[in-house]
């Protein structure tokens, strides 16, 4: 059993200590002269927790931590996936009738059963200039693991990507937030893809409307994929605005907006490939870091670097289970997880999650 660290020092003695380093003593020679931690007196000299403050029990450590899940041996340590409230709440009803309503449009289209290579998937995802990762404990045998939180923005680049259901990946679109792209980000930027620009760096109505009308559709043509296609979106304003739908009905790209919320279980490129994605992105750029003794990582060295995290894996086949997955195709009212939607069932115990 661990030992309990008791202090040594009274209250009076971090007083002294602190006045003492303000009147220029050394944090190292008032925590000799005065028995006080250095880290405590550095702590309370930045003012970072009161100076005078009520002890409570000691903060789980390492060995508590190991000791915890050795008492507890189904549990096992997984990185948690981040949901907003409002996804959270989507039921298992509302998406069944999502379903049945998509099914009867596309027998009526006569694109229930076509080629993979005609059912696109398009999404924004943001990548963190400087990725972090949390864990959570759950049971052995979880798949999935979801916490609650609420969302929030870090400096990060939102990137447009499309996927069909054979497992390719067509170009995509970075968006910056410049008035006029600076050299150091064109020169590096990858031959086929290509720059969107909005005053926040966000997807906007224009840059989704400019990417399919000078990107997307030559693209299906130049690389004969027969009309008309299905292109899967998440319903988001910027997507289904009505220059976007004007156009997409004249060249014969079927929109179907998925269920609002439910990307999560819905979206291949969500379910499927962006978790993946994120993990090497991860490691590509604490690489980078290493192999430039910590530099900075800068935004105009964003673009190369995602691109070499795409080509050190095979998404082909991530991008096709995806979309099985999910239900598009082939197209299945009973291949959804239904268990992540129904909020009465999240603690079950093959899902359960521990927090402490």
């Amino acid at each position: 059993k661990k030992k309990e660290r008791k202090d040594l020092y009274e209250q009076a003695d971090i007083n002294s200590a602190l006045k003492a380093i303000k009147n220029g003593i050394s944090l190292g020679t008032a925590s000799v002269k005065f028995g006080v931690p250095k880290s405590t007196l550095y702590i309370k000299n930045k003012r970072k927790v009161p100076i005078e403050a009520k002890m409570g029990p000691s903060t789980p450590g390492r060995y508590w931590y190991e000791g915890f899940l050795r008492r507890h041996p189904q549990l096992v340590t997984r990185v948690a996936q981040n949901l907003t409230h409002t996804r959270a709440s989507v039921t298992e009803k509302e998406i069944r009738n999502w379903f049945n309503e998509v099914h009867s449009y596309l027998i009526k289209l006569n694109l229930l059963n076509i080629h993979p290579s005609r059912v696109f998937n398009c999404d924004e995802s943001v990548f963190l200039l400087c990725p972090k990762s949390d864990q959570v404990i759950v049971r052995k045998g979880s798949k999935s693991v979801y916490k609650v939180v609420n969302a929030d923005e870090k400096e990060s680049l939102t990137t447009l990507f499309m996927v069909n259901a054979a497992g390719f990946m067509v170009s995509f679109m970075i968006m910056y937030w410049y008035k006029r792209v600076p050299y150091s980000v064109s020169s590096a930027f990858p031959n086929g893809w290509h720059i969107g620009l909005s005053e926040k760096g966000w997807m906007t109505a224009e840059s989704f409307y400019e990417y399919i009308l000078n990107y997307f559709h030559p693209w299906l043509v130049k690389n004969n994929i027969e009309f008309p296609v299905i292109l899967y979106v998440d319903g988001h304003s910027s997507h289904l605005t009505l220059p976007v739908v004007e156009f997409c009905r004249k060249v014969k790209i079927e929109l179907i907006a998925l269920f609002p919320n439910a990307t999560h279980i819905l979206q291949p490129l969500d379910v499927a490939v962006f978790h993946p994605l994120k993990n090497i992105w991860k490691e590509a750029v604490n690489n980078w870091r290493l192999q430039n003794e910590g530099e900075r990582f800068r935004r105009e060295k964003f673009a190369p670097l995602l691109v070499a995290a795409l080509n050190s894996i095979d998404l082909t086949k991530i991008i096709k289970n995806g979309f099985k997955g999910c239900g598009l195709l082939p197209f299945s009212i009973n291949a959804v997880n239904y268990n992540i939607l129904n909020k009465n069932k999240r603690n079950t115990p093959d899902e359960q999650e521990f927090f402490f």
